[in-house]
């Protein structure tokens, strides 16, 4: 005979202290939930990969990711050689290759581009150092804006 046992329910504190144990692991910020997909530091990886929902990137990785409906997060000690196309990208560490996200690319100020970029909405935080065209694309599809920026350019242009 099997004892039925009732599985516990998490506390909101519960909950929100496993989410700051996380993102203080991966060195992200997740949106709210707990990320299911996830290479750690020790990971090294190299081909094509296709994600559905949320792909957390701490290690290295080589070749294109792919994922019409994901969102990717590519953390401080991750260095990534790809082609990116996603729906949403946050990037806190090393880049390099184009990035194509159908919704938005946010640059934190730790991240190092090196890729041609585009999106309907980019946030780059200062201190952030990208060299790449930049395109922001309107909901129609049309380019807004194209522009080639280097973060090396701005800084000797300030002084």
């Amino acid at each position: 005979m099997f004892k039925k046992t009732k599985t516990p329910d998490l506390t909101s504190h519960q909950v929100e202290s496993t989410k700051t144990h996380l993102n203080n692991t991966m060195n992200v910020t997740t949106h709210n939930h707990l990320t299911q997909n996830f290479l750690s530091e020790q990971v090294s990886f190299s081909g094509e990969l296709n994600f559905e929902g949320e792909l957390v990137i701490n290690g290295n990785f080589k070749g294109s990711l792919n994922s019409t409906d994901g969102f990717l997060v590519i953390g401080e000690s991750a260095i990534v050689e790809a082609e990116i196309n996603v729906k949403e990208v946050v990037i806190y560490g090393k880049t390099t290759g184009n990035i194509q996200a159908n919704e938005t690319i946010t640059i934190h100020e730790a991240a190092v581009i090196s890729g041609d970029m585009s999106a309907q909405n980019i946030s780059i935080d200062n201190g952030a150092q990208i060299s790449g065209k930049l395109e922001i694309q309107s909901k129609q599809g049309f380019t807004n804006y194209s522009n080639d920026i280097s973060t090396e350019e701005l800084e000797t242009s300030d002084s």
